[in-house]
C-alpha cells in the first residue's frame, strides 16, 4: 500500500488550494473561478483528494496535452511560412519593448 501525502485541505474555502491558484494567478479569472468551484464540487460529492487527482485532474490535464502541443505546432508552422514573417518579426519587435503595452498587443 502506498502512502500519498497532500495538504490538508478545508472543504469549506479549500485553503491552501485556494492560496495555490492566487500565486499562479494575480488575477482572477473564468477558468481559474470554474477550477476552484469545480473541485469544491469533488469534495462535496464525497471524494478524496487522491480521488479527485488521480480519477478526474490527471486524466483531464493528460487529454489536453496533446491538443495544447497541436495547437503550438500549428500557430509555429504559420509564423514561419514565408507569407508570415513581418508577424514574427512584429512580435519580435514588440517582445524586446518589454512594456506593458507592447505585452497587451502580442496578446491580442
Amino acid at each position: 500500500m502506498e502512502t500519498v501525502v497532500v495538504p490538508e485541505v478545508s472543504h469549506a474555502g479549500l485553503g491552501i488550494f485556494d492560496k495555490v491558484v492566487g500565486l499562479l494567478h494575480k488575477e482572477q479569472s473564468a477558468l481559474s473561478i470554474y477550477g476552484a468551484h469545480m473541485i469544491q464540487h469533488f469534495f462535496k460529492s464525497g471524494l478524496g483528494t487522491k480521488d479527485i487527482i488521480w480519477s478526474q485532474i490527471l486524466p483531464t490535464a493528460g487529454g489536453m496535452v496533446a491538443n495544447q502541443a497541436q495547437l503550438f505546432a500549428q500557430c509555429l508552422d504559420s509564423y514561419l511560412k514565408e507569407e508570415n514573417v513581418a508577424h514574427l518579426k512584429e512580435i519580435n519587435r514588440l517582445a524586446k519593448l518589454d512594456t506593458p503595452e507592447a505585452d497587451e498587443l502580442i496578446l491580442r
